[in-house]
């Protein structure tokens, strides 16, 4: 097997420097090309200084393949990455009027005039590949010079991570070259030490390793090799797959919502929301994925009871004899949230967060919530959560979240 593509990183902004700015951009290109197999080998950050960026540029192509530059692509006189890159790779720059008129565009499709000042931005290394930015007047651009493949993007995130996706992550597959396989199973509700016990029985090579990630309140495994064929591969992944099958939300991407979201559209079917303790967070998380209009109706924070009465018929004899947080209140709240909605399938949950609240019976972490889904029975689940407010909402909200997968799962098998 050939080996893995080195990436060097290199973010530039003394913004970076003096606590300003957050670097999201290195985390998300190292997670992005991971999934293809390659490893970000080494990052710097450095101020808007020639002879730092120069520095930094001499010392990640000892050590990378590709230079990944972030930074310093715009209009101002502090934006010096074209200039610097272009006198380290002995490429003079060069102007592109296709950018510029792009530049223009930008501008006046908002009803705003073009600063001369942009001119600068169409301005690149000679024998460089511009990469069009479709979010920003900053475009980027590939240069292959001193043995190394130099790519420069902008340094905002949304602008950097579209045109990662977009340019660099297709060109890396391209690159003819294939690296470590690794492959990410995305799991809730699981133990890392009562996990690790179950997944060290397996029959793996020395040249297969699984790892583990805990990122609250769920946990990443990933299942790395260094020379397995395909048909191996493919049979180690089943044995891991299997293993890990009841914690088990999704493979590759880490939010649970995408994936019920994806679920749902498999189905064509519509989801409704009845939430108490968790005050709309499960609403929150659907409603932050792409697209997920088409598969969410509705959602109700019915915190009072009376607001439980009024809006989803829960019944007030049964709010007096069981309580708020009870099996018989919240499985009122998931089917009247189907009745009234017209959904395909409606969830709910009611609990104590915390910090006060709780009692002998019901201690704080408490949390019912229940599943209703036409022509089947209500499912109920009663979860005892540790963990401050925040976590006990959150881990709630996942816990809902992972039940609609079951259940939708548990429903294409049967039909």
């Amino acid at each position: 097997m050939k080996q893995a593509l080195r990436i060097g990183f290199l973010a530039i902004g003394d913004e970076l420097l003096d606590g300003r700015v957050l670097d999201s951009n290195s985390v998300f290109l190292a997670a992005a090309i991971a999934e293809q197999g390659h490893r970000l080998t080494v990052r710097l950050t450095v101020p808007d200084e020639v002879e730092a960026i120069g520095e930094a540029l001499d010392y990640l192509a000892k050590r990378a393949d590709w230079i990944v530059v972030s930074g310093g692509l715009g209009p101002t006189t502090d934006d010096i990455t074209c200039d610097v890159v272009s006198q380290w790779g002995k490429a003079p720059l060069r102007f592109d009027e296709r950018s510029w008129n792009r530049i223009r565009s930008f501008f006046e499709s908002r009803g705003m005039e073009c600063p001369d000042t942009n001119r600068k931005q169409a301005e690149f290394p000679n024998g460089a590949l511009v990469l069009d930015n479709p979010m920003g007047t900053a475009p980027g651009f590939l240069l292959e010079a001193n043995g190394v493949r130099v790519v420069a993007l902008p340094g905002v995130h949304l602008e950097f991570k579209r045109m990662l996706e977009e340019h660099l992550l297709p060109r890396l597959l391209g690159d003819g070259r294939q690296g470590d396989l690794r492959h990410f199973f995305r799991l809730f509700g699981a133990r890392e030490s009562s996990l690790a016990v179950l997944l060290d029985k397996l029959p793996l090579r020395p040249e297969e390793s699984v790892h583990y990630q805990a990122s609250f309140p769920h946990l990443s495994v990933m299942v790395r090799s260094k020379g397995s064929d395909a048909l191996r591969w493919e049979y180690v992944l089943g044995l891991i797959r299997e293993t890990v099958q009841p914690w088990l939300y999704g493979e590759g991407d880490a939010r649970i919502a995408s994936h019920v979201v994806d679920a749902l559209m498999d189905r064509q079917w519509t989801v409704s929301i009845a939430e108490s303790c968790t005050g709309g967070r499960i609403a929150s998380l659907l409603t932050a994925i792409p697209g997920s209009s088409a598969v969410f109706n509705e959602s109700v924070v019915t915190y009072s009871n009376e607001s439980k009465i009024r809006k989803l018929g829960v019944s007030e004899e049964d709010l007096l004899e069981h309580g708020a947080v009870s099996r018989k209140v919240v499985t009122a709240m998931a089917e009247g949230a189907l009745a009234e909605s017209g959904a395909h399938v409606a969830v709910a949950t009611s609990g104590i967060a915390g910090p006060g609240g709780g009692t002998e019976t019901k201690p704080v972490g408490t949390v019912h919530i229940a599943l209703a889904m036409r022509g089947e029975a209500t499912v109920h689940q009663c979860l005892n959560l540790r963990g401050n407010r925040e976590r006990v909402q959150e881990r709630a909200s996942w816990a809902v979240l992972k039940l609609v997968l079951d259940q939708l799962a548990a429903g294409k098998a049967k039909s």
